[in-house]
This record gives structure tokens, C-alpha cells and sequence, in this order.
């Protein structure tokens, strides 16, 4: 595969490229906590609060329904914990077992419901696609409420209420939040009506929530997440420092990204059973009873490292045909962890640039995990391929499937029929966009961008990348010491034109070209 390159149209300091290429204004680095948008503007979610309010003023039984991923992990933790502070005597929570359960309200949970008496089920990062099951749990008497922030189906649920910023009538003029964010906006609803303060905790780990869901960090989502790293004091809480031993000391942005880095990588284990999470509940137990959970915890970290370093080495045994436009692997030898699916389409779209889908069999059905590059749009082609398909949701560059086994051979021709039907808006995304230019022999400019310039540019992620940068005109042999970022290896002594971004504290080599070649 031939990328192609674009280079920044300013001239200038590296951090002019970079903020002219990407069309930052001055209030991109100047908003503050008080820009966020009017929570009034959010749909049902005063209607929401209001209907909490009456469940825990008449000790009404309250479920929370959360995910087992990290977003759904801190706003299942937020809700419970403020309800807990707001009075409620009687609220519980549920957390699927992906490894076990499927994607949504499944009948385990449903009959939960059905057993115990709820009076409200309060859904949080999901919901939005489970007419079906609370049209079974309305019957009951149960009411529902859908906090969510996935992309909305064309059916939706029955529900007393559902929030969910992407709905065409709803107002709020941010859609990219996290199902963290859209949890600690409803708890600053009903905290406003209660006259109460929240905790300032419950921003730090919607800041945790909503980086590790990869959300854009732009908007309200950037305000969020750099406000919790610029008042960095003020939002550290019980559990981070009971977690002191093992995070890194100092007080600058990247290390305090690192910490946040850890703590995700920590509480992304813990799957449990009957609704149970150990992540969850070190976070909510007494620090005296967090011993024993805290060492399952980081077993289970170990645990997941292994699986991931397996499925890094499967993944580089895998060469996609990219004539197909696409890439679809069926795991019938059961190589891959369940868990690591995500990551192994993560692993092959970001490498190749290419729609990837990972399917394995589960409980007599097909579950798929998709990941896909800029310009293409997963749900648009699910929706195309739904006859297929049992259930699909999620976002347009991350979703998921479930699939009947006898549809595999006719979906796998389809997909790849649609990849090519589409390969305009694919090959689109094999751009290496430029950020910044400088030349090998004004090293010094980078070095006093990274000491001056760069931590004003974080947080990275979705929507803010990590730049990407051209150096021209590299000499292994002249330059390589100057260049003390990281060692780079080169074939022979001529000079290079070097892609590169940052990952960690080194140099991440994208590609390079001879520069007598005039590729670029």
C-alpha cells in the first residue's frame, strides 16, 4: 500500500503548523469548566432526575444497569456512589460478563428484574438498542430510564425516558460525550434540584471513563478531561491514593496522563459473575476490605498482558489481501481471547487502513468485533447488512455484531462487496496528514517545541491526535545524536525525510523515504 502525504499549507514555528493545519482558535486552549453546555438543553435528562428524585424521597427499589468496559465501569461507579450521598436506602447495580452474556439487557437480567421488584431501572453507556427487553420489563411495572450516548437504532425503546445527546430533537449541543459524561450530567441535575454539591472525584473519573472509550477529545469531553489534569490536586480522591504505592511520582501533564493510562489498564479487569465487578467494587468498598480485590486485580492485569502480547504475535502472521478493501477473520481455531477481539481489529485497521472485522463463535451464535479509519462508517454498513445480523450497535469507527452461523458465508461476501463498493471513502483514509515540517539540521526547534510548546496541545486522543511531523533530510551518521528522543535505525548512510509521532517518551517511525528519491 502506497500512502500518500499532506503537508501543512502555514509555514512557521512547529506549533503554528499544527494549530493553523488543525484550525484551533484561541479558545480551543482557553475554555474552562464553565463552558460546558447547559445541561437544560440535554433531552429527558431534567424529566430523569426528577423521576430519581421521587424513587429515593418514596425508598423505591432502583436498579442501575452499567457495561463491563471502563466508561461503563465509572458511571455505573458516579450514579451509585452520588445516590448513596442523595439518600437512596435501596439501589443496586448489575454489570454484565461479556465473556458470558451478550451485548444489552439480556433475560439473566430481566429476570433479576422480574424477581426482585425493581421500581426503576436506570440503564448507563447502553440501553438505546434494547426495545425488546424493556418492553419485557415495563410489563412488570418497571420503569426505565436510558442513559446512553451510543448512535441511535431506528427503533427505540419504550422507555420512560431516554438521554441520549444524539437523538435528532435533542438540543444539547454536544453528541460525543462518554456514558460516564452523560452519568455525571445527570447527577448534576438531580444535584442542583437537591441542592447538594458533587463530589469532585466523580469528574476525575468521568475524565478516566471517557479517555478510556476513546471518545473525541474535543468540546465538552476536552473541557472535562484537562480540567481534571490542570486542577490535578483537587480531583485526586481515596481510591488514586490508595494506589499511591504504585503510580508515578512527579507533577507534570504527561505524567499525570500516565497515571490515568494505569489506572484504565487496572480497572479494565474484574470481570465477574451474577452482575458482580471487582473493579467496581474496590472503588465502592471500604479501603481496609481492598487488599484482596486489589491483588485479583493486578493478577488479572498480568493475565490480560499475556493475552495481549498473543494476540500482537497472531496479528503479525495475518497479511490482508487489500485489493479487498476490507478485511473479515473468522477465528474458528479459537486463537484469540474473547476480550481481545476489539484489540485485534484495532491492531489490523490502524496497521493497514482498512475496515477489519474479527468474528468467533459464542454460545451456538457469531459475535464480531469491528474497528475501521477515518472515512468509513461501520453502523451505515451494518444497517446496509442487517439481514444478516441479530443486533449490531456501538459507534461509526468502533461496533460490534451478533449473527446466526448459517448467515457467515453470505455476510463475509457481502462485506466484502460493500468494501469495495465504498473503497473511494477507504482509500481516502491512506493519507499520512503532516503537521508539522521541520528540517534535520534545526533539531534544536523540535526540542524547544517539546520543552515549550507540546503539553499545550494535550490532552491526545480521538479528535486530537498525536501530531504527526516531517523531518526532513535526516543523516543517520550527522544527525542521529542530535536526535537524543530515541535511536532510529536506518538501512544505509544517505539522508532520510523521516514520519514520525510520539508514543510514550520515544520516537514512533511512521515511514521514510530517501530523500534523494523526491518522494516528498
Amino acid at each position: 500500500m502506497k500512502f500518500k502525504i499532506v503537508l501543512p499549507e502555514k509555514k512557521g514555528s512547529i506549533l503554528e503548523q499544527i494549530i493553523a493545519g488543525r484550525g484551533y482558535g484561541e479558545d480551543y486552549f482557553n475554555t474552562s469548566i464553565a463552558d460546558l453546555p447547559d445541561m437544560y438543553k440535554m433531552k429527558d435528562l431534567e424529566k430523569s432526575a426528577e423521576r430519581i428524585i421521587n424513587a429515593i424521597r418514596n425508598k423505591e427499589k432502583i436498579m442501575i444497569f452499567g457495561d463491563d468496559d471502563l466508561d461503563g465501569i465509572t458511571a455505573t461507579y458516579v450514579l451509585f456512589d452520588f445516590l448513596e450521598k442523595a439518600g437512596s436506602q435501596s439501589h443496586y447495580y448489575y454489570i454484565p460478563n461479556r465473556l458470558i452474556e451478550n451485548h444489552g439487557l439480556q433475560k439473566t437480567f430481566i429476570e433479576k428484574v422480574k424477581k426482585g421488584k425493581y421500581d426503576l431501572i436506570i440503564t448507563v453507556d447502553g440501553g438505546v438498542s434494547s426495545w425488546e427487553a424493556v418492553d419485557e420489563i415495563n410489563s412488570f411495572g418497571t420503569d426505565v430510564i436510558i442513559t446512553d450516548h451510543h448512535l441511535i437504532p431506528q427503533k427505540l425503546p419504550d422507555a420512560f425516558a431516554i438521554v441520549n445527546a444524539k437523538q435528532e430533537d435533542c438540543d444539547f449541543p454536544y453528541t460525543m460525550l462518554a456514558g460516564v459524561g452523560v452519568s455525571w450530567y445527570l447527577c448534576k441535575m438531580i444535584a442542583e434540584k437537591l441542592n447538594m454539591e458533587l463530589k469532585p472525584e466523580y469528574l476525575f473519573w468521568t475524565a478516566v471513563g471517557s479517555l478510556a472509550d476513546k471518545v473525541p477529545l474535543d468540546g465538552a469531553n476536552r473541557i472535562i478531561v484537562k480540567e481534571v489534569l490542570d486542577n490535578w490536586d483537587l480531583y485526586q480522591n481515596e481510591i488514586t491514593n490508595s494506589l499511591a504505592e504504585y503510580l508515578w511520582s512527579g507533577n507534570s501533564y504527561l505524567n499525570r496522563i500516565s497515571i490515568i493510562r494505569y489506572l484504565i489498564k487496572l480497572f479494565a479487569n474484574g470481570r465477574d459473575v451474577d452482575g458482580e465487578h471487582r473493579a467496581l467494587k474496590f472503588m465502592l468498598n471500604p479501603t481496609q476490605r481492598r487488599n484482596g480485590v486489589l491483588k485479583e486485580l493486578f493478577s488479572e492485569m498480568y493475565e490480560w498482558d499475556q493475552k495481549l502480547k498473543k494476540t500482537q504475535s497472531l496479528i503479525q502472521g495475518i497479511n490482508p489481501d487489500l485489493d479487498k478493501y476490507g478485511f473479515l477473520f473468522f477465528d474458528k481455531n479459537n486463537e484469540i481471547d474473547l476480550e481481545c477481539m476489539g484489540l485485534a481489529a484495532s491492531f489490523m485497521s490502524r496497521d493497514y487502513k482498512i475496515p477489519t472485522l474479527f468474528l468467533k463463535e459464542k454460545a451456538d451464535i457469531i459475535v464480531c468485533e469491528a474497528r475501521c479509519t477515518e472515512g468509513f462508517d461501520l453502523m451505515k454498513m451494518f444497517n446496509h447488512l442487517s439481514e444478516y445480523l441479530i443486533q449490531f450497535g456501538g459507534h461509526v469507527k468502533a461496533a460490534g455484531f451478533t449473527m446466526e452461523k448459517e448467515n457467515l458465508k453470505d455476510f463475509t461476501k457481502q462485506f466484502y462487496g460493500y468494501c469495495i463498493d465504498n473503497k473511494e471513502s477507504i482509500s481516502g483514509g491512506w493519507i499520512y496528514k503532516i503537521d508539522a515540517v521541520f528540517e534535520a539540521k534545526n533539531m534544536d526547534q523540535f526540542d524547544s517545541f517539546l520543552s515549550k510548546d507540546y503539553e499545550k496541545l494535550l490532552p491526545f486522543g480521538q479528535g486530537n491526535p498525536e501530531p504527526v511531523y516531517l523531518m526532513k533530510h535526516f543523516n543517520p551518521v550527522r544527525d542521529s545524536k542530535k536526535f537524543k528522543h530515541h535511536e532510529m535505525i536506518f538501512t544505509d548512510e544517505s539522508e532520510y525525510d523521516v514520519i514520525f509521532d510520539l508514543k510514550g517518551s520515544g520516537i514512533n517511525v511512521l515511514d521514510f523515504y530517501n530523500s534523494s528519491y523526491g518522494n516528498i
